[in-house]
């Protein structure tokens, strides 16, 4: 019995966070997120946003929002399968690492660490994007093995198109799409590519 009054009164507990929290939770809700000048998400453009209150106010576990937002973020204009793929490699990448997935994706080497953010402050990947319910479900039917990893195995990613040409030291797209390739090579590993979804928009890469 005891158990049990601890449980309801943990739920009253989250209820009244969320309650007291209500202006915040709408304004999620409603509008969205924003970033702050240093890429870091908030939700009125200048504090960084508790990530537990913006799973809270979806719904969701941490863990499984924040893969949403990831998945989102890095493959979130791609069919169900490049959303999966860049899922499973987050999580096979995590667990290597010995690390959750949210703690993965939180962590930062520059500004905004413990908070979402975009790749560009030193993160494993951009956290940038609010979550769409496609990202959340391929998050979730990852995270609980659902489906298989289309991937075999892959821990990284990237997206040829998305390179851009280097006015200044004269290094074009196509250069850079090439030598990430070549460093992965290097290092052991091979491409793989998904059914429906051309490599210069996402292309993965696992041990060989």
């Amino acid at each position: 019995m005891g158990q049990v009054v601890l449980t309801i009164l943990a739920g009253v507990a989250v209820l009244a966070m969320v309650a007291g929290l209500g202006s915040v939770v709408a304004d999620v809700v409603i509008h969205g997120t924003k970033l702050t000048s240093d890429h870091t998400v908030s939700i009125d453009g200048t504090t960084p946003a508790d990530p537990q209150v913006l799973a809270s106010s979806a719904g969701y576990s941490l863990p499984i929002y924040a893969l949403g937002r990831m998945v989102e973020s890095e493959a979130g204009g791609l069919p169900e399968l490049g959303k999966l793929g860049v899922a499973f490699a987050a999580l096979t990448h995590a667990a290597s690492a010995g690390k959750s997935i949210d703690d993965l994706l939180l962590h930062s080497t520059g500004a905004g660490n413990g908070y979402f953010g975009r790749q560009d402050q030193g993160r494993y990947a951009a956290t940038s994007k609010d979550p769409s319910p496609a990202a959340l479900d391929a998050a979730d039917k990852a995270s609980t093995g659902e489906v298989d990893d289309p991937t075999g195995g892959a821990d990284q990613w990237d997206s040829p198109w998305s390179y851009k040409d280097d006015p200044v030291t004269g290094e074009t797209a196509a250069e850079k799409a090439a030598a990430v390739a070549a460093a992965r090579r290097a290092a052991g590993k091979e491409v793989v590519t998904l059914e429906g979804i051309p490599e210069y928009k996402l292309r993965f890469w696992r041990a060989a």
